[in-house]
């Protein structure tokens, strides 16, 4: 009875530690290496040509290409990324919230009325499932915010028009700080005499949180390695995750992108 606990132990904690993902970068060789990695589906968290190529895996994985390469560097851990959360407010250490972004939109359209305006662009999936009556979508009651800019915003003008948006992949917090502080830039370094300054020579949208539910996912940590939408791809009126970012539920904002 005591070797079979023992085995217990050992085999759940091998399966913990196999379980775990990081980031790991490994060489980068040919194109042709890299469309096999895409073929056989490994989550690529990002490549440099011609140098690295970052992969999320587990241990076992990460031994596999250890196998293969001499050159392998574990970025970060998973318990590296959930050091960086905190789940009871819903946020990251330096990181503004869901709610802190849209705030920090209407704050800027206060104190700059004539170059920000914020529009409501509609529901998150979320709140379209939590609106038709599941309440099973209640924690992704999510309207999402983007903002217009230019030197007379209440008028549609016949100029070039450039669009940032943040937060597609819901692993990805910091482009909505990106997206944030192009805005606050703007404003800040704003001369009405610049004809080459973008406020004067463009109108310039804004969209810092283009998918709020996912990234409640990855701040709560129910799953710090979702990178998707929560659509209910199995029509079971509940949000399916695992695992690690390749959960049944969602899906990935940058597919089928139009041409433009």
């Amino acid at each position: 009875m005591k070797r079979a606990f023992i085995a217990i132990i050992f085999i759940s904690l091998l399966a913990f530690i196999y379980a775990e993902r990081m980031v790991i970068s490994i060489p980068f060789t040919t194109m042709e290496s890299l469309q096999e990695y895409i073929a056989d589906g490994h989550d690529i968290a990002s490549v440099k040509p011609h140098e690295r190529i970052y992969l999320v895996v587990n241990e076992q994985q990460r031994l596999e290409f250890v196998t293969k390469y001499q050159d392998v560097h574990i970025q970060f851990t998973e318990a590296d990324m959930r050091a960086n959360l905190l789940p009871t407010c819903e946020r990251i250490v330096g990181y503004r919230s869901n709610a802190q972004i849209n705030e920090t939109m209407f704050h800027y359209q206060s104190l700059y009325p004539q170059f920000v305006k914020v529009f409501e662009l509609g529901p998150s999936q979320g709140k379209l499932y939590f609106d038709a009556g599941n309440n099973n979508y209640a924690n992704f009651n999510h309207t999402i915010y983007g903002v217009k800019m230019s030197n007379n915003v209440s008028v549609l003008q016949d100029k070039p028009n450039y669009y940032f948006y943040g937060n597609l992949h819901a692993r990805e917090p910091i482009t909505a700080e990106m997206c944030l502080e192009i805005m606050i830039n703007l404003l800040q370094t704003y001369n009405p005499n610049d004809a080459n300054h973008p406020l004067n020579a463009s109108q310039i949208w804004i969209v810092p949180n283009i998918n709020p539910d996912g990234r409640r996912i990855v701040f709560t940590q129910t799953d710090v390695w979702h990178r998707k939408t929560i659509f209910d791809n199995n029509g079971n009126g509940q949000l399916d995750l695992g695992p690690s970012g390749n959960s049944p539920d969602g899906i990935d904002g940058n597919r089928n992108f139009s041409y433009r």
